[in-house]
């Protein structure tokens, strides 16, 4: 039980469009002045944003620090430690690791995990979900597994262009990777009203089989749009696509380029190593219907990774809801 998958991440980048932002453009955001340092774009595409993980720029990653999960109870706690995310010969490892070897079997039985911080270097990135702070006992642990997540939410986001990034997914049951694109500002309303990219998820088992008798493991992997007026009513299942594997070869074995190309007149364009896997082009209508389920405005993303990618973005024209910022997790 002590073996664990790596999540690897050999790229990433992005292209901007016209809108990406200006250069060493100084950002607002939740009270704090950002500088978002942008090359000046005079002709497109133009790339602003790249990292092939040389080392760990803490300048565009943020380590997230919670234990929250989503919401979805899971069993791995996100904090910074080079044991769980670290660089080695050009590409980002993200890997989770046993609680238990860090802090003892008694901690996870009954220990008190505490993620608030004291620093701004250290503090907890979401409370929610009890997400910094957690009690064993009435028949709960504190969660086993420590792992890493990613973001670039105050660092980096962009609005329409191309992101492509080269990424080799884990291997092993209840591992669920994941690189997607969240909303600077949360211009619609909570989750999912403001919209969610989810640039690919991947699961880690070798033998699973969805529901329609498909294997759905590490040989295949899912590219989505979450939206919709409220959490209930996410339409995502009109805006999913996968993709599997033939011939014994998994997401697990090699690395494969992961890309979006988004804009106001070609929507959201997923691919898989140059080849089309979904379009998205939403109706530019107007009136109250369109803005709530959030397609009527251009946001702009920020990046989440964990486990295992590498990639980068340059910028053509912007595309969908305002800003949005990457992640990566695992």
């Amino acid at each position: 039980m002590n073996k664990l998958a790596n999540f690897f991440l050999l790229a990433a980048a992005v292209t901007a469009g016209a809108e990406a932002a200006a250069p060493n453009a100084a950002v607002n955001y939740d009270g704090r002045d950002l500088q978002f340092s942008f090359p000046k774009c005079t002709s497109y595409p133009c790339l602003v944003f790249e990292d092939n993980f040389d080392s760990l720029d803490f300048d565009k990653w943020e380590p997230e620090i919670t234990a929250g999960g989503g919401g979805n109870w899971e069993f791995q706690y996100y904090h910074n430690n080079r044991r769980n995310s670290f660089t080695r010969d050009g590409k980002l490892f993200i890997k989770p690791t046993l609680t238990a070897e860090d802090r003892g079997e008694e901690f996870v039985r009954n220990g008190h995990l505490d993620l608030w911080g004291s620093s701004p270097a250290n503090l907890c990135t979401g409370n929610q979900w009890w997400g910094c702070s957690r009690s064993a006992g009435g028949g709960n642990i504190v969660n086993p597994i420590q792992s890493a997540r990613l973001r670039t939410a105050n660092t980096f986001a962009f609005r329409y262009g191309r992101i492509e990034v080269e990424a080799k997914m884990p291997t092993g049951d209840w591992i669920w990777p994941a690189i997607w694109l969240l909303p600077r500002r949360n211009e619609y309303g909570e989750w999912p009203c403001s919209g969610e990219i989810d640039l690919v998820e991947s699961r880690g088992n070798r033998n699973l089989q969805g529901p329609d008798g498909k294997s759905a493991g590490v040989d295949q992997m899912g590219m989505t749009l979450h939206w919709g007026p409220k959490w209930p009513l996410n339409a995502y299942s009109k805006t999913h696509a996968t993709k599997n594997l033939s011939g014994g070869k998994t997401f697990g074995t090699d690395f494969h380029k992961y890309q979006l190309e988004w804009g106001p007149e070609i929507g959201l364009v997923f691919s898989l190593d140059g080849e089309h896997v979904m379009t998205v082009n939403p109706p530019r209508a107007s009136g109250s219907t369109a803005r709530s389920s959030g397609w009527t405005r251009r946001p702009s993303s920020r990046l989440t990774k964990r486990p295992g990618t590498r990639g980068k973005c340059r910028a053509e024209r912007p595309v969908w809801p305002r800003s949005t910022s990457p992640s990566t997790s695992s």
